[in-house]
């Protein structure tokens, strides 16, 4: 069985008042809870250009055994992104946890795009 999350659709607009809110990378944070199961994660960035275009942006499989992985992925002039990531060889919804963390040009967290596992959305394969 697999297990499939999507963060939606995130706004990568500069802040035209305040300081500049745009993520030039985007972290998935992966944790493997399983005891003796090494999984296997797909993720996938996706530019959203216009409506209903989805552009494949950047993409990686990580084996994971019981440990924390990390992604990154490049964001450059993307206005709206969606990371999708798919668990495989995961019955069990609450043995992996994951975070994504979007960070501006100077590494530092953005907190319009940080997203803790229960903010994800649960999708169909």
């Amino acid at each position: 069985m697999s297990l499939v999350y999507s963060t939606g659709p995130l706004n990568n607009e500069t802040d035209l008042v305040g300081p500049p809110t745009q993520s030039k990378t985007v972290t998935t944070n992966i944790l493997n809870n399983h005891k003796h199961t090494t999984i296997t994660a797909d993720i996938k960035v996706f530019s959203l250009q216009g409506v209903g275009t989805k552009v494949l942006i950047d993409s990686t499989t990580l084996t994971i055994p019981p440990n924390t992985q990390k992604f990154t992925a490049t964001l450059t002039n993307t206005l709206v992104f969606e990371v999708v990531i798919k668990i495989h060889k995961s019955e069990d919804k609450n043995a992996v946890l994951i975070g994504v963390f979007g960070k501006d040009a100077s590494g530092n967290l953005n907190p319009s795009h940080r997203l803790v596992h229960r903010e994800l959305t649960r999708i169909h394969d």
